[in-house]
């Protein structure tokens, strides 16, 4: 059994808030600009542009942009084609479509890296015909970020289409447009305004 005095406890106890003070407390911090040093009466200027890395931001603007270009290109064809056909594919695309909503972000992003490894056959066939190497490169991160993504544009444009009254596009066929312009030029617009 160990016994210990109220002196000894408190003793200790200054010495280990002395160095947590010291270790938490007298780190740099910058704040609006500033490096200010705990405990310390210094303070220290920075220019903020050096110490800013503009990198990450300018690629996640550049992936965003470029993924969403590629949703509209993919989605708005791919969920007029879901709204007006009866067929037997439909059901098929749509659960390939909606597989990113069901599987984990970490699953999927797995199973493209498998995919697209060039170990993989297939990875190796677009290694090799294309001269693409997808892994760990911004072509495969918006490859990535255009399937993960694809399910909420077509879902939604999808459900914007299908509310839209028939009468719309038939009363275009009618007066001769085709189905391109009646998507863009009639059923689209009205949708969005």
């Amino acid at each position: 059994i160990w016994f210990i005095n109220e002196s000894a406890i408190i003793e200790d106890w200054d010495r280990y808030v002395d160095l947590s003070y010291t270790y938490y407390f007298c780190q740099p911090i910058r704040i609006k600009g500033r490096f200010w040093n705990h405990g310390y009466d210094k303070v220290q200027q920075f220019d903020a542009d050096k110490m800013i890395d503009w990198e990450p931001l300018v690629l996640t603007f550049k992936l965003a942009g470029i993924t969403t270009i590629i949703l509209l290109i993919i989605s708005i064809p791919l969920a007029y084609w879901l709204t007006r056909t009866q067929s037997y594919f439909k059901t098929v695309i749509e659960t390939l479509v909606s597989m990113p909503l069901v599987l984990p972000p970490t699953v999927l992003g797995f199973y493209l890296l498998v995919l697209f490894s060039p170990s993989n056959k297939f990875g190796q066939w677009i290694d090799n015909w294309l001269g693409l190497r997808l892994v760990f490169s911004f072509h495969g991160l918006v490859i990535a970020s255009t399937i993960y993504s694809l399910p909420f544009m077509v879902h939604s444009i999808q459900s914007g289409l299908s509310n839209l009254p028939p009468s719309l596009a038939e009363a275009s066929y009618i007066l001769g447009k085709s189905r391109i312009t009646t998507l863009f030029k009639i059923l689209l617009p009205k949708k969005i305004g």
